[in-house]
Parts: structure tokens; C-alpha cells; sequence
């Protein structure tokens, strides 16, 4: 990985306004670079520091550059090695519809079955918690026989029926 190298300027020197917001600038798009490309580093960790890079890329001057680009899309490609869609996808939060998607029974089959085999096998079947966690998965499940199948096929295979 390339290490940014730096130059001092002379103890006379002075900088502008301009110097300073495009030193600052290029020290974010460098952060931004080292961070996206370190080893197993994800994009989504490193969303704030882009959101600011791409404000400063919105805010550029006719002319004005960030680490040799001019648009987001052209330093997210040569810089980030990303698609831009994928940088707009990160930012905006990715697939928000999937995580809102609800149980299906039979994820709730193998989570109950699993909650009741570990309280049977740390308290026993005379545990009040165990008896009602039995009960209301039996509610829920037997008028169903192909759910109620899986309950007793998982209880049979963790040998706690």
C-alpha cells in the first residue's frame, strides 16, 4: 500500500484560505483511501468519513481537484475500487426492505425448539419456564401437523422429549 508522502513548506510560507481547505481536502481523501484499502476493512465503517469527502466533491471549484479526480464517481472507481452505485447503496443504508421481512414459521419452529432444548437441558422438565415454553409451543404448533412434525423431529434428535 502507498504511504502519503508530504512536503513542509518553508517556515515563510503563509497559507491561504484555499491552501488550507484543499490540504484538508486531500488529507480526508487520503484517510478515506487507506481506511477503504486496509485488509479486511468494510466500506460501511468508513461511512462518515465519506459522506464528508463527498460533500467536499460537491463543493469543488471549476477546476479543483481531489486526489487527481474531479467527480465522485471518478475517485470512487480509481481510488475506492467500487462502483459508484455501490458507494450510493452503502450511504444510504443497503437493502433496508430485507431486515424488515417477518419470521417465517418454520425459523420460528427452530428458534422455540431450540430455547426449549437448551431449558431442558439445563433445568430439566420440572422447570416452570420449560413447562410453559412447552406448552405454548405446543399451542402454537400442533393444530399444524407439518410444523408440529418438525417440533418433535428436532426434540427427538436432541434426545429431550
Amino acid at each position: 500500500m502507498k504511504s502519503a508522502s508530504f512536503t513542509v513548506p518553508p517556515p515563510e510560507y503563509k497559507p491561504s484560505g484555499y491552501d488550507l481547505a484543499w490540504a484538508r481536502r486531500e488529507d480526508l481523501a487520503d484517510r478515506v483511501i487507506l481506511a477503504v484499502g486496509a485488509a479486511f476493512s468494510k466500506l460501511a465503517e468508513h461511512k462518515k468519513e465519506i459522506r464528508e469527502l463527498w460533500a467536499a466533491f460537491d463543493n469543488l471549484q471549476p477546476g479543483e481537484m481531489i486526489k487527481g479526480c474531479t467527480t465522485k464517481t471518478e475517485f470512487a472507481q480509481q481510488h475506492l475500487h467500487r462502483t459508484p452505485r455501490a458507494i450510493r447503496y452503502m450511504l444510504r443504508g443497503g437493502n433496508t426492505t430485507r431486515s424488515k421481512a417477518p419470521r417465517t414459521r418454520a425459523s420460528l419452529v427452530s428458534l422455540l425448539t431450540s430455547k426449549l432444548v437448551r431449558c431442558l437441558r439445563s433445568g430439566g422438565a420440572s422447570e416452570p419456564a420449560c413447562q410453559e415454553l412447552k406448552q405454548a409451543i405446543e399451542k402454537a404448533f400442533a393444530p399444524r401437523p407439518s410444523l408440529w412434525n418438525r417440533v418433535t423431529s428436532r426434540l427427538a434428535l436432541a434426545k429431550v422429549a
